[in-house]
């Protein structure tokens, strides 16, 4: 029979053993349902002057440049997500695929994102160039909705834009919000296995569909892999969640640094089979130079 203090001894460690299968095994499990932190820290407010640069792949060629920027409204304690979208500085392509161009007819674009501390959407916009004119898209929250407008612009028709077409994208609670050409500026507390229900929201990527069609406001089903994994592609190893959104024929797959929750690299693929599309945003600095 052991003495006292080894049978404490025991009896602590074995609590610890309970408490640790509880934490890592249980309680991941009976929090699979929780959507991931979305808060926007202190940090983020000090960084907001030093932008992100993504190169942008459409079927597997380089078309653009984003430039992603997080901007602190103190007036109205909001953020606001910016990206901008360029070939200023591309590296030329040789032999431009008839799909690469197609891809960058939208270019130059810009689409923003404006958030409370808690993540939450106050608005959105998306402005596009296309080879006829202009596409225009403003969003403002109303209660559990985002309403507003899509304009199109057509230059023949000088300073006269073609009637408005009304918009109003359901958005709810939670972390509503998952870009497909516009990354979210950070992914907080994920953990492995989590899974939870999205919204899309992004005026940019709608923007690029005919107008009786729109991505915005279409529900995903969210994952984060078991695994921690590296981007692939990169010359930078960067040990990431994985996390993956998925609908229909619409698979978005992010990989944010396990460190800073920052995204490294996005995946957006449309469609299915030979006929579908791939968009690929992948962090400037994890390439090669």
């Amino acid at each position: 029979m052991p003495s006292r203090p080894v049978f404490l001894v025991l009896l602590l460690l074995w609590f610890a053993a309970l408490g640790w299968q509880f934490a890592v095994v249980a309680l991941p499990v009976l929090r699979a349902g929780d959507p991931p932190g979305a808060g926007i820290s202190l940090s983020d407010e000090t960084t907001a002057s030093a932008p992100a640069r993504y190169r942008v792949f459409y079927n597997g060629q380089e078309i653009a440049l984003a430039r992603l920027q997080l901007t602190h409204q103190p007036a109205t304690e909001t953020f606001q997500s910016l990206a901008e979208f360029t070939t200023l500085g591309l590296k030329a392509n040789n032999t431009p695929s008839k799909a690469s161009i197609l891809g960058a007819s939208w270019l130059p674009a810009k689409s923003s994102l404006d958030m409370d501390r808690s993540g939450q959407p106050q608005a959105a916009s998306a402005q596009v160039k296309i080879p006829t004119g202009e596409v225009n898209t403003t969003l403002i929250r109303q209660g559990a909705n985002l309403i507003g407008s899509k304009t199109i612009q057509l230059a023949a028709t000088g300073d006269t834009p073609l009637p408005a077409q009304p918009l109003t994208i359901s958005i709810g609670e939670g972390r509503a919000v998952l870009g497909m050409l516009l990354p979210s500026w950070r992914w907080n507390g994920l953990r492995p296995g989590q899974r939870w229900s999205a919204r899309l929201l992004d005026p940019l990527a709608d923007s690029l569909l005919p107008a009786n069609q729109a991505h915005s406001g279409q529900g995903v089903a969210c994952e984060v892999a078991a695994l921690l994994e590296i981007p692939p592609e990169v010359t930078k190893e960067t040990e990431c969640w994985k996390i993956m959104a998925t609908r229909e024929d619409l698979q978005i797959t992010v990989w944010a640094a396990v460190q800073s929750g920052k995204v490294m690299r996005q995946e957006v693929k449309i469609g299915s089979g030979n006929g579908a599309d791939l968009w690929v945003l992948i962090r400037e600095d994890l390439l090669p130079s």
